[in-house]
This record gives C-alpha cells, structure tokens and sequence, in this order.
C-alpha cells in the first residue's frame, strides 16, 4: 500500500493494470470481518482502522484518476459498495475528515460517473446484492446511510432513464451509421462484432460509421455508442425534469431573448449536477469541436435542423472524444404542453413526476428489502 502512494504515475498505472482495486476492496472486506470478531485488542483495532482509511484513501486516488472509467467499473463490481457497507459500524470512531474522505467516492465520485450507461448497470447491480451483506440491516444506524441513500436515489433515477431507452427502442431499431439510420422492425441488422452494440443494415454502412463518426475509438472503449444514446436521452430527462428551475434562468440572465437561441448546458462533471444556459451563437463560436451525438429515427423530431440543443458536460476527457457532447432537439422541448416525445409510444418520458415515482421504487427495491 506505501509503495502505492509513493510510485510515479506510470508505476501507479501498472498497479491498477495488475489488479489492485479487487485486491484492496478484498482487504477491506477482510478488514471489517476480523474487526466484527470481537477478538482483538484496542491498540489492534486501532491499527486496523488505519489500515482501513488507507485502503479507502488509496481507492480515492485510483477513482480521481483521468480516464478511469474502466477502474470506477472494475471496483463496482470488485464489491465496493459492500466494502462500505461492510466497514461502516467503524465509522463513528473515526475523525470527521477520515470520513469525508472515505465518503467522498460515494457522494462525490461515483454519482459523476452516472453519467454513463455502464456504470448505472454495475451500480443498480451491486445494490440489488446489498440485501445479501451481513451489515446492512445496522446501515441506517451509521452516518454511512445518508451517502448511500442519496447514491442509491440517483442510481435508481438513471436506471429509469436506461428503462425509458429501451422502451423507446423495442419495436424498431435504426442503423447506426448517421448517414443512412434505415429503420428495422424485424431486428435483422447485424452487430458489431466487437462490441455488439452498433447495428448496421449493410457492410457499407458499418465501415462508414467505423471510419467517419467515430466507432473506431468508441468500440469497447470507454464511452460507447450505447452510452452515447443514454446521453442523448439522459440530456432530453434532465432539462424536462427541470423546465421550471430552466426557464426561470432564462427569464434572469437572459431577459428577452427566445429561449430557442439558448443552449442548455448540463454540467454532469459536478455533484449536484448543474445547470445553465447560455446563448447558442457565442457557445457554438466558443467551441467549434463539439461532438455532435448521432441522434436516431426512434427518437421522434431529432433532426440537426432544430435550433435547440443540450450540451452535456461529461466527467472526464475521453480520448478522441471531446468532453462535451451535444444534442439536437426540437422547439417544442420547451413546451410542457407538447408531449412531442409521445409519438414514440412512449408517455411523459423525463417528466418530474415520472422520474420520482419510479425512482422511490427502484430505491426501495435497493435498500427496503429487509428493513
């Protein structure tokens, strides 16, 4: 673990390649087994407990890494949820700052990364297996709870957002090359074979999307044309659950001016996400690179003829992506009034009421099951 912190950034890397998060997330969980035994002495314990604060201080530094999304990944489902669960009675005997440390990677780290459809698997995953450790019923009883349940609420919210997705999509599905989006309601379009999530309805396609819209450096890389449509949904979701704060924005810092010269910019890089507006004419000059996300034809009025759009502020850099994603939507997003998404068959996708009800019960299914 010294010889971890002390290491030059490439030794650290080959640390993480060789497989440290399970191995510390496993000390943890071993740490915790030998504290529960009641055998120990005072001044062991204390030593156990500092031994844990820097297993915990060594998984923040791993997180907080640039490109780390594969580590954030590899440690949800190396048990890091149960790891915390698991130390959290030793938490009251701790200084205020240890904790915030340890709960830093709860509160602040992972709730970013929510940002990406793979994470919100693993995440809504690893807390269906919370029910199985043998700490969680004395969860509620530890300051631990709060960073949890606060956690487990947003991952609940954006397991909705991957429901509502798929919803979208389950009768038609659409070529992903964004020259051709040919839609297919039998579901023949081949996949591809790397990361079987982008389909194609011909050869031709598919070597158009691998060499001019970026599957090269997205297939099985850190963000995926399955993230990039959770995104674009994701974007749609947020703005609707939040029109009300939004336009309130726009009537301050922008009086006067139509709200389809705004752009709205949904900063998912901070916790709590942030949100502002901004005019379209000077962020477009301001930023020339955008990456444009492919939208597709079951996303109904997702065209780049619109002269709205949501910008997306991603958590990390990718490399070969910039880090804000941009995405197209019609007049009417604006307008509580058009359900313009309702033409996909699909009813109030992203409303505040929608997003709440299933949140609460996904959570429940999370945390309540033996409460």
């Amino acid at each position: 673990m010294r010889l971890c912190f002390s290491s030059n950034p490439e030794h650290f890397q080959a640390f993480l390649d060789h497989g440290v998060l399970p191995v510390c997330i496993k000390l943890l969980i071993r740490l915790a087994s030998v504290m529960n035994s009641g055998s120990l002495t005072t001044k062991d314990q204390a030593r156990i407990v500092m031994l844990m604060i820097q297993a915990f201080r060594f998984l923040q530094l791993c997180l907080q890494l640039p490109l780390n999304l594969p580590w954030v990944l590899q440690a949800i489902d190396s048990g890091l949820l149960t790891a915390f669960v698991e130390c959290s009675p030793f938490y009251e005997d701790i200084k205020r700052d240890d904790y915030i440390m340890i709960s830093a990677t709860f509160s602040n780290t992972l709730p970013r990364y929510l940002t990406y459809s793979c994470v919100v698997r693993a995440m809504d995953a690893a807390f269906l297996q919370l029910e199985k450790t043998g700490r969680f019923l004395l969860l509620r009883k530890t300051r631990a709870w709060k960073s949890l349940d606060d956690l487990a609420l947003l991952t609940a919210r954006r397991h909705g957002v991957i429901g509502q997705l798929k919803c979208i999509k389950k009768n038609v599905s659409a070529c992903f090359n964004p020259k051709c989006e040919k839609l297919d309601v039998r579901n023949h379009f081949r996949k591809c074979a790397r990361c079987h999530t982008a389909l194609y309805c011909s050869k031709e396609c598919q070597v158009t999307h691998w060499k001019e819209f970026r599957h090269k450096q997205n297939c099985r890389l850190d963000t995926s044309d399955r993230d990039l449509e959770y995104i674009q949904v994701l974007n749609i979701c947020e703005i609707r659950a939040h029109m009300q704060y939004i336009k309130s924005l726009a009537a301050t810092e922008h009086p006067g001016v139509p709200v389809d010269d705004l752009v709205v910019v949904v900063d998912y890089s901070v916790v709590p996400t942030k949100y502002k507006l901004d005019l379209q004419s000077i962020w477009m000059r301001d930023h020339p690179n955008l990456f444009i996300v492919p939208t597709r034809k079951y996303l109904p009025d997702l065209t780049a003829r619109s002269t709205t759009h949501i910008i997306g502020i991603l958590p990390h850099q990718v490399e070969g992506i910039p880090k804000y994603l941009t995405t197209p939507v019609p007049r009417g997003i604006w307008n509580p009034l058009v359900d313009w998404v309702a033409k996909s068959g699909v009813d109030s996708i992203g409303s505040a009421r929608w997003m709440e009800r299933e949140a609460q019960a996904r959570r429940k299914l999370y945390l309540d099951v033996r409460a």
